[in-house]
């Protein structure tokens, strides 16, 4: 018969003491669900009573933790964080040191927020993170209180969360109105945290590539990153217009309209960043489109039409269905009538 490794050992060492830890406090029950991808148990809360405020644990055991400067640092792979990501209930990593009979916790959705914003993290190539969980921040405590805060979703982390969920939702459904009266909450919650939402969107966007447009799943992030961007684009960066803007050997329509939106809602912060000079050796057609909202005053009410102007050699040959070009395509459609100058 196979023995088993040293590493299944602790594990299972693990698992089975944390088991018995949340077993032992009056207000905790502890079910193994070893058998659920990613999961290995559930802690559901009983005080006052059982009524589904519950937890789902990662256990990773350790025969002896690294510690350094109040800081335990534990290795986590992108699979436990892409679930943390879409898990509706609270996904906790519980760290044991199975030398030393101790135990720490951190909220993966907690962390995931933040850190940079889900889409964020996850868009990148990274196959594991390392996590630093405060010394103070044991099972233990976390047990007593801070735990039971989180199962019963209270708390500003939660609020934003559920935020998130219902900005989702609204747009999967089509209520544009909604959209937009959910990005505005998102702006009360916190200082910093819409810049970090509007990253992680964009991360989104481009991760889609082709499919953000024609697509249900494209439609939904777009209407949203255009929320985020009427809201929160007095802080976008150079880099992140650029990120935005061009799509490989070309420019991005999204990304266009999205500029578009920029250009609209916050028109000196974005002439700040002197994007004609920075596309036009990029893509001169971007250039014309950022050097002409610059040189010409327009409505954010209004469509833009670039007449006679001039740029980087290029000009606008007005199709005969300019209207229609623009209410289907966005600003976007200016951009595939330029030609010579000459």
């Amino acid at each position: 018969m196979a023995k088993r490794s040293s590493q299944q050992h602790i594990g299972s060492f693990a698992q089975r003491w944390v088991a018995a830890l949340i077993a032992e406090h009056e207000d905790w029950i502890a079910r193994d669900l070893s058998d659920d991808f990613g999961i290995d148990l559930e802690a559901e809360l009983a005080a006052p009573e059982v009524r589904g405020e519950i937890l789902k644990l990662q256990i990773k055991g350790i025969a002896g933790v690294e510690r350094a400067d109040q800081f335990v640092s534990i290795r986590i792979e992108r699979k436990y964080l892409t679930y943390a990501a879409a898990c509706r209930y609270p996904l906790v990593l519980v760290v044991v040191d199975t030398v030393a009979k101790e135990a720490w916790y951190v909220w993966l959705q907690e962390w995931l927020l933040s850190a940079m914003g889900p889409s964020e993290v996850l868009a990148t190539d990274q196959a594991s993170w390392i996590l630093r969980i405060p010394a103070q921040q044991t099972l233990g405590n976390g047990l007593e209180r801070d735990l039971q805060e989180i199962a019963r979703w209270r708390g500003k982390t939660q609020l934003v969360l559920s935020l998130l969920d219902a900005l989702r939702a609204a747009s999967a459904t089509g209520r544009l109105t909604l959209v937009t009266a959910i990005t505005g909450l998102l702006a009360q919650t916190g200082e910093g945290l819409g810049e970090k939402l509007l990253q992680s969107v964009v991360a989104e966007v481009l991760a889609l590539g082709e499919r953000v447009r024609g697509t249900v799943e494209g439609n939904e992030v777009t209407w949203i990153l255009f929320s985020l961007l009427r809201k929160f684009g007095n802080g976008v960066t150079l880099e992140t217009v650029m990120r935005l803007a061009i799509r490989g050997d070309g420019y991005s329509r999204t990304g266009i309209n999205a500029l578009g939106i920029l250009y609209d809602s916050f028109p000196n912060h974005i002439r700040s960043l002197g994007l004609s000079a920075a596309f036009i050796d990029i893509d001169p057609r971007v250039a014309y489109y950022c050097a002409f909202r610059e040189a010409v005053q327009v409505e954010p009410t209004l469509m833009p039409e670039p007449g006679t102007f001039e740029f980087a050699g290029l000009r606008y040959q007005r199709p005969e269905d300019h209207w229609n070009m623009l209410a289907n395509r966005g600003v976007s459609a200016l951009l595939d009538y330029l030609v010579s100058a000459e």
